[in-house]
């Protein structure tokens, strides 16, 4: 299976700011693949950053 190959689409997320605390920016994560986060400063950034990683954790589950 290659990432293009993958229904990203399906799977829901949350974008949320982060505080100053924990370095400002955008933490975007996916619900249903808990261990899967991305951050950027940008949100758009964000949620892109965050497809690449679910892709990753999805293809790592399937070859488990």
């Amino acid at each position: 299976m290659k990432p293009g190959d993958l229904s990203l689409d399906r799977y829901r997320f949350a974008v949320r700011p982060m505080t100053a605390d924990r370095g400002m920016g955008y933490l975007i994560g996916f619900p249903d693949v808990q261990v899967c986060m991305s951050d950027s400063a940008a949100a758009e950034v964000a949620i892109a950053n965050g497809c690449a990683v679910l892709a990753g954790c999805l293809l790592t589950r399937r070859e488990s």
